[in-house]
């Protein structure tokens, strides 16, 4: 009889394990973000960087730059004196640039001197395997991260795309000097195929996302009162982080 409870119970054990597993295996195919493209647009500065394909599929972190002579890693979206944005990067400055994975693993390129217009081939890098230094990185704020509650912003004069696509643009609009605050309005925007207007979906810390029905190279407008708007054009899927100038402030060269 005993026997015959050890049988039962090793089985019923085998059984749930099974389970659970079958359940972790559910949990770990969520979705998960992996751009192709991303681009930062600083009122001085444009970068455009080529991701490469990161067969684990763990999906994106962060991409952040290291100042090559002090080792300060600075965020794209940096704090200073309670400001959420202040421009840590120097044009004409060498930096190291990391994509850092979800799993820990990460693609460094070094040695960039950061020149207005450049494109950074960052494809054909190795990933590198996870160790000390990317998992010190984890513990930054990941480029998704919400310093508040997010709250979706309506729109109801620009058609928004709720839509989960497998071309998606996620980012950041931010105002120079000041990041957000409350009269700072950003719309992201473009047309489709078929001319009508599309506007990404937008929340009150300046964060954005954008379901686009294919990948093909759109110009998009990105926009605020009171500050300049600009043009991109872009790819999705991919990453946009952009500071807008205000009115007054002239950028270096003509856009």
């Amino acid at each position: 009889m005993l026997n015959l409870l050890i049988v039962l119970f090793s089985s019923f054990s085998m059984q749930v394990t099974s389970i659970d597993q079958k359940e972790m295996l559910i949990i770990d195919d969520t979705p998960k973000w992996h751009p192709k493209m991303f681009y930062v647009v600083l009122p001085d500065l444009r970068l455009t960087f080529v991701l490469p394909y990161e067969p684990d599929r763990s999906g994106f972190y962060n991409l952040f730059f290291i100042h090559k002579k002090s080792g300060d890693v600075h965020l794209l979206d940096t704090i200073k004196d309670n400001n959420r944005y202040f421009n840590p990067l120097l044009p004409e400055t060498c930096y190291d640039v990391v994509v850092l994975y979800k799993n820990g693993k990460y693609v460094r390129y070094d040695d960039i001197i950061l020149e207005d217009g450049i494109e950074v081939d960052m494809s054909d890098r190795i990933i590198q395997p996870s160790d000390s230094g990317s998992e010190q990185w984890k513990s930054m704020r990941s480029f998704e991260y919400a310093f508040k509650d997010r709250a979706p912003v309506p729109d109801d004069e620009c058609h928004v795309d709720l839509k989960v696509s497998d071309f998606q643009i996620k980012g950041y609009v931010l105002a120079e000097n000041y990041g957000i605050h409350e009269f700072f309005e950003p719309r992201v925007s473009t047309r489709d195929a078929n001319n009508v207007r599309k506007c990404a979906l937008w929340f009150t810390d300046g964060y954005f996302e954008m379901n686009t029905e294919d990948d093909t190279e759109r110009k998009f407008l990105v926009s605020s009162m009171a500050y300049l708007h600009i043009y991109v054009n872009i790819r999705a899927s991919c990453g946009l982080f952009v500071v807008l100038r205000g009115f007054g402030k002239a950028r270096k060269d003509p856009l």
